[in-house]
């Protein structure tokens, strides 16, 4: 039986996400077929597994009674156990299931470090990865690729500074979005409809992120969104979803609280995460707009030299025209839930990962 690590949580914002789409993967993973092992980073970035893990209940008051200190070092494919302040080797590690997000783990830096300790894992590789989790260099891929993107200027914070915090916004208008430039699940994102709520809006921004992107905002907006999954040029499309929403933009909340009353987990945070958000399946687009996505969505998944499973973002304006949003490496839930629209059931989709982990590792 193949020794499979799940891996989630870590000192990103998107902690508690994480492991809502964690634990989405812990219950569907083929218990038959699979040793499960769960090893959750705290917010400190200490490693933990244990059996308790796979409950939900444990996270809401996080204690490290009846879990144990692990590691995976550089220099080995083994998971090491912390027993009287020395690791020691504790089993082999098969695979890993990559299932953080935001930075410190759905950036590149987690994959690295598999990669030196010479382990197969699910997610995309380092340069994927690092280029996923940072707008402006996608907006920069989606650029030279000559897909559809709207418009946007970046800035740093010296910059922000340096103009006494009235930047230029060169042919930019109200309303504009302003969005941290490495975070996800619409956190630190705002929408400004004159100078003071852009100037509140980079205020925040700058707490989250040392670059910022500043976009033409899309008014009355439509979102839409489609899974991708395969190896190279090996490509399966999924069903496109509409996000329903009453706010803007999709953002944290509208995603996260919504839904069945919370089972455990923090407060705010909904256990079933994005399952239960709204949303129309398949998304509701004329068959011309639908092959467009197609097209563009297994285009960046093949220039990016994506792996596994990852989702894409569109929006289409009130003139039906259509924008690339942003990729996501690691998808909420890993996004099966479009997947199970197209009769792939998680179990099986979790199972398509795994060789797709196996069948990179081994090129």
């Amino acid at each position: 039986m193949k020794n499979i690590v799940v891996i989630f949580g870590g000192k990103s914002t998107e902690h508690e996400i994480s492991i809502l789409s964690a634990l989405q993967v812990l219950e569907n993973l083929d218990k038959a077929k699979y040793n499960i092992i769960p090893i959750y980073i705290d917010r400190n970035g200490e490693w933990w597994s244990g059996k308790k893990l796979f409950k939900t209940q444990c996270y809401k008051q996080f204690s490290s009674t009846g879990v144990f200190k692990v590691a995976i070092l550089p220099n080995s494919n083994y998971l090491y156990k912390k027993k009287m302040g020395v690791y020691y080797k504790y089993t082999q590690v098969d695979c890993v299931f990559v299932v953080m997000h935001g930075l410190h783990g759905e950036d590149g830096t987690l994959q690295g470090l598999l990669e030196l300790s010479n382990i197969p894992y699910t997610s995309s590789g380092v340069m994927a990865s690092s280029i996923g989790i940072n707008k402006l260099m996608q907006k920069q891929l989606f650029e030279s690729l000559k897909l559809n993107i709207v418009p946007y200027v970046s800035l740093t914070k010296e910059q922000y500074v340096k103009c006494n915090k009235k930047p230029k916004l060169q042919k930019l208008a109200y309303p504009l979005i302003v969005k941290p430039n490495c975070l996800g699940s619409s956190i630190g994102v705002r929408v400004c409809k004159n100078q003071q709520d852009l100037f509140n809006a980079l205020e925040l921004a700058f707490k989250f992120d040392d670059v910022v992107i500043i976009e033409q905002f899309v008014q009355n907006l439509t979102e839409v969104n489609i899974s991708v999954m395969g190896y190279k040029n090996d490509v399966m499309l999924s069903q496109t979803e509409q996000p329903q929403t009453k706010n803007d933009f999709l953002d944290f909340e509208s995603k996260y609280l919504n839904g069945t009353k919370n089972k455990g987990m923090s407060k705010k945070i909904n256990a079933n995460g994005l399952v239960n958000l709204k949303r129309i399946i398949p998304a509701k687009i004329t068959n011309q707009t639908k092959k467009l996505i197609y097209s563009y969505a297994k285009k960046i998944f093949i220039n990016l030299n994506c792996k596994g499973v990852i989702r894409i973002d569109f929006i289409l304006d009130k003139n039906n025209t259509l924008f690339v949003n942003e990729v996501n490496i690691i998808p909420g839930s890993l996004a099966y839930y479009l997947w199970d629209k197209k009769n792939l059931s998680f179990k099986k989709q979790l199972d398509l990962l795994y060789d797709i982990a196996l069948k990179d590792y081994h090129d």
